[in-house]
């Protein structure tokens, strides 16, 4: 958080990458761009690398809560630390969700129940491939590694929701975590 304090008063921009716990299974939950979780850290910061997104850009890299469960606790930082990048940082398990995202312009995530989070806080989220909440209008869905790559490259640029997209993604959040459904695309949430 001081690291955070210290670049936003030289106007840097925070972009949060909220990662998967990599032995989840990926292709379970519909289409996926990547080969699985682990996949889609390498080739995103791969994206964020060759591109040498602007030098003003922070990237923030959280590892999914769940990862413990599956003891990959060390995975993603080992792998972090080769990238020696300036503008990456690997975020501290002990920050919420909640603090991190009050500081980002925009996340990415896979499919991740974080993306129905910040669409809530009116956040812009690219996703890796299909969630939950997908085709509601809550979210960016690039349909191929190409859309992904092009709404990272551009990802100042996107657009915070407006107070309609914020609405309906708290909606979609509220019946996320009451167990209220079990697909939201089935439920009518304009007349919720």
């Amino acid at each position: 958080l001081k690291k955070i304090k210290k670049f936003k008063k030289r106007g840097k921009k925070f972009f949060l990458f909220a990662t998967h716990a990599f032995s989840d299974a990926t292709h379970v939950s519909g289409s996926f761009i990547f080969n699985d979780y682990f996949d889609q850290v390498k080739q995103t910061l791969k994206i964020i690398d060759e591109y040498k997104l602007n030098h003003d850009f922070i990237w923030i890299i959280k590892k999914h809560p769940g990862s413990k469960v599956y003891n990959e606790n060390n995975i993603l930082k080992d792998y972090l630390s080769k990238c020696k990048k300036k503008n990456i940082i690997f975020c501290n398990e002990k920050i919420s969700t909640n603090t991190i995202l009050k500081e980002c312009e925009a996340v990415i995530t896979g499919r991740g129940t974080i993306g129905m989070e910040a669409a809530s806080m009116g956040i812009p989220v690219i996703l890796g491939g299909t969630a939950r909440y997908s085709n509601l209008g809550i979210v960016n869905e690039p349909k191929n590694y190409t859309q992904y790559k092009n709404y990272i490259k551009n990802i100042d640029k996107i657009k915070r929701l407006n107070k309609n997209q914020i609405f309906l993604a708290k909606k979609i959040l509220y019946f996320y975590e009451r167990k209220n459904f079990n697909d939201i695309n089935l439920i009518d949430l304009k007349k919720c």
